[in-house]
């Protein structure tokens, strides 16, 4: 068997040649995944950015938890063609994590321009690389990795709520990529250097809407939380009511009148009311 002909078999059993002429088995078949940034390879920026880890050597790591963990490690493993298996770990408490793991200088030299590098955690800023069309899709990936979306209050008035953590510069960073200007705080301190976002009701639902338009990216979820508040809550009758009474408990307050009498007027409890009136002095 000549040379050239063991070269292509070896090649198709997925190996790959290196560069003092030896061969070594592929770990990864999509190294120039990164080379252009669309709506996917943003996504995964994100998600990286969120969850995964640079190591030692060039070596990109990822691990997630429970069943949904699963199927996010498998959607990367699938998009950059991560040879090998996925590990898994049943602590004696807690869910079971699944993770993977590979090496690639080209991979990590391609993350390193959106500023994942070994350490992250409480430097990382927001990619001033990244192309403003690509925003959206970039946060999607990081609430994905390490985000919250969820429904609360369901058996009184239900609302969204949507938010994410990070270094304090990253947070302050996304409020001011994020195209809404809400008057009331949405950046909250939850330890030195570390600081949380979060968008609740209605600007949950604003946000939610410029986050997760794009419809070729994985359905993962927390996209399934936010479409079950669509279509489940908002705008339901009971949401509608809702909002309904606290617009004519603002229009009554405006006149002068008391909480108390507001309460007995439309319904509602006076402990609401009162909640309304001080949103409504503090918007104002």
């Amino acid at each position: 068997m000549t040379k050239s002909v063991l070269c292509s078999i070896i090649k198709t059993k997925e190996y790959k040649e290196n560069t003092n002429g030896t061969f070594s088995r592929k770990k990864i078949d999509r190294e120039d995944f990164f080379s252009v940034v669309g709506e996917k390879q943003a996504w995964l920026i994100g998600f990286i950015a969120a969850d995964g880890s640079i190591g030692k050597r060039n070596q990109v790591n990822f691990s997630q938890s429970g069943d949904e963990g699963l199927q996010l490690v498998k959607i990367v493993k699938s998009m950059l063609g991560v040879h090998g298996q996925i590990y898994e770990y049943k602590p004696k408490k807690g869910r079971v994590s699944y993770s993977i793991s590979f090496t690639s200088d080209i991979i990590c030299a391609d993350l390193s321009r959106y500023e994942i590098v070994p350490r992250k955690s409480l430097t990382y800023k927001f990619p001033s690389t990244l192309d403003v069309s690509v925003y959206p899709h970039f946060i999607r990936g990081y609430i994905d990795g390490d985000g919250c979306v969820g429904i609360y209050g369901i058996n009184r008035s239900p609302y969204l709520l949507v938010s994410w953590c990070g270094s304090s510069d990253f947070i302050e960073e996304c409020s001011e990529r994020v195209p809404f200007n809400f008057s009331s705080k949405t950046n909250f301190k939850r330890s030195p250097g570390v600081s949380e976002i979060r968008y609740y009701g209605r600007k949950a639902v604003d946000v939610g809407r410029w986050i997760w338009q794009a419809r070729n990216l994985p359905e993962t979820k927390k996209i399934k939380i936010y479409k079950e508040f669509l279509s489940d809550y908002f705008p339901s009758t009971k949401y509608a009511v809702y909002q309904r009474k606290k617009e004519m408990a603002y229009l009554l307050l405006d006149e002068g009148m008391s909480p108390l009498n507001i309460s007995a007027l439309i319904g509602v409890s006076f402990e609401t009311v009162y909640k309304w009136r001080r949103q409504r002095e503090h918007t104002d």
